[in-house]
């Protein structure tokens, strides 16, 4: 699962910059197509360490999909429509995460864990022929940029984000003492002041550092992804707090419901505010944004958990090889809980700063930005 989501979050910001560059509609297709591939691989692997492998390449196909998705729906619908467009969009992505987890369950139990790659064969591939159908190849908002590719930009943001994710992921769910932390910190730390260093300069660089300085976007941005982190440690946690069912229910459907009257507005108006040049772009520092709260909160639950109990007991409930805490006592049980209830009320402080944060925009006017990004020269050099 974290190979997919570290590969994911990696090169979703590459795979944006690359569609505005490229054509979105070319860059969705390809991660279609690598998806329904990588597929329909996974299901015949027999070593684990290849099928990490094969799910960082799933990643890269879902990072495609996941940076142009949003930017085309943006294309294609007006403006005054594009709030309930974003909303169907995310509505979609929802019921399928909802699904996905019940349903690879279901597979896995009957029919063996091949099945849950197996089973994305057909509708990778019935994916692909609809859209062909619906939208056909042709990019209408690709310009001919011819730019000089930002080289040093997309190696210091690949090697700096990889060293971020590291040490969020491995320190928590190994040891925070671990080598690779350190070595990832400090690659990390050396990496990512060049990154931003490199693309102030560069003409044409990896990430328009100027669309931060709009108010509405930058706002945006940070409010999605504390919202993320909150989300995450939500939906991670609630499956080991059993309180009757139907309560457990109405509390996700809650989380749920506020995460879905945020993300669609959200988006809209992040779309809204970089106009249409660089949509592709501000769709993949939506998704690294979301990616990223999702590797923090791990980072989050884990340490503030691991007071409570053994790290070692901790991590086995987590990945569902024990169920409850071998020779527990009534205090190493109501510790657990305590360090649950412990994220619960960080998570809400999060996320009523979120809500803060994001109620600032209302006082910005929404208008897009161009006049301060540099405009991209077409091939006929007009």
């Amino acid at each position: 699962m974290l190979s997919y989501m570290v590969a994911q979050t990696i090169m979703v910001l590459m795979a944006g910059s690359l569609a505005d560059r490229f054509g979105r509609k070319r860059l969705y297709f390809m991660g279609l197509v690598i998806f329904t591939i990588v597929s329909f691989l996974s299901g015949f692997l027999h070593d684990a360490t290849w099928l990490i492998v094969f799910r960082a390449f799933q990643g890269i196909g879902g990072a495609m999909v996941m940076a142009t998705s949003t930017a085309i729906v943006a294309d294609a619908i007006p403006k005054r429509e594009l709030g309930r467009a974003l909303g169907i969009n995310v509505m979609v992505v929802a019921v399928g995460q909802i699904i996905g987890p019940v349903l690879g369950g279901w597979l896995t139990t009957y029919f063996g864990w091949q099945w849950t790659f197996w089973f994305n064969v057909p509708f990778g591939v019935a994916a692909v022929l609809w859209a062909i159908w619906a939208m056909g190849f042709q990019d209408l908002n690709v310009v001919g940029m011819r730019k000089k590719i930002d080289n040093w930009g997309n190696v210091t943001y690949l090697l700096g984000v990889t060293g971020f994710l590291l040490v969020c992921t491995w320190g928590p769910i190994q040891t925070w003492n671990s080598p690779v932390v350190w070595v990832s910190l400090v690659i990390f730390v050396i990496c990512a002041p060049i990154f931003f260093i490199v693309e102030r300069k560069h003409k044409t660089p990896l990430l328009h550092l100027p669309l931060f300085s709009n108010r509405i976007f930058s706002l945006g941005i940070l409010s999605a992804t504390l919202n993320a982190v909150a989300r995450m440690a939500i939906l991670f946690l609630l499956i080991f707090y059993f309180t009757p069912y139907w309560e457990l229910a109405l509390w996700m459907v809650i989380a749920g419901v506020g995460s879905g009257l945020f993300n669609s507005p959200n988006s809209s108006s992040l779309m809204n505010a970089t106009g249409q040049k660089f949509r592709g772009e501000a769709s993949g520092i939506r998704a690294l944004a979301t990616n990223m709260g999702m590797m923090l909160s791990i980072a989050f639950i884990m340490p503030l958990l691991a007071n409570s109990i053994p790290h070692e007991e901790m991590l086995a409930i987590f990945s569902g090889t024990v169920v409850g805490i071998n020779g527990a006592t009534d205090s190493s049980l109501q510790g657990f809980i305590n360090g649950l209830h412990m994220v619960f009320w960080v998570m809400a402080v999060l996320m009523l700063l979120a809500t803060v944060i994001s109620s600032l925009r209302s006082s910005v006017k929404d208008k897009t930005l161009g006049p301060q990004i540099p405009q991209p020269i077409s091939s006929k050099g007009v």
